[in-house]
């Protein structure tokens, strides 16, 4: 996790669809696809999210992330992907981890 953190509004679901606002690590996008760093308040210890906990994490009025699974070389593992479309067809961004 980085040495230097950028906290900015947002929120996260759980999978069981509760919601917590408060601030998200506006982090790089390799380790934004690998995990959440989320603090309830500005002054409060941050807290390691990964894709098996949450299903959504949104920073306001910004980016957009959901937890999928996808498959590489025939090898599942859930990541948290950049929605950056919805229309007929669902587009999402996803920084290569695998390197």
């Amino acid at each position: 996790m980085s040495a230097q953190n950028d906290y900015r509004d947002g929120y996260i679901v759980d999978m069981s669809g509760d919601t917590s606002h408060g601030w998200i690590d506006y982090g790089n996008p390799k380790s934004n696809a690998k995990y959440c760093l989320f603090k309830e308040t500005h002054d409060s210890e941050p807290k390691a999210y990964y894709p098996d906990d949450l299903s959504v994490y949104r920073f306001a009025n910004s980016k957009f992330y959901f937890s999928k699974e996808i498959e590489r070389t025939g090898v599942k593992k859930r990541y948290f992907l950049e929605y950056l479309l919805d229309g007929v067809v669902e587009l999402y961004y996803h920084a290569d981890p695998f390197k």
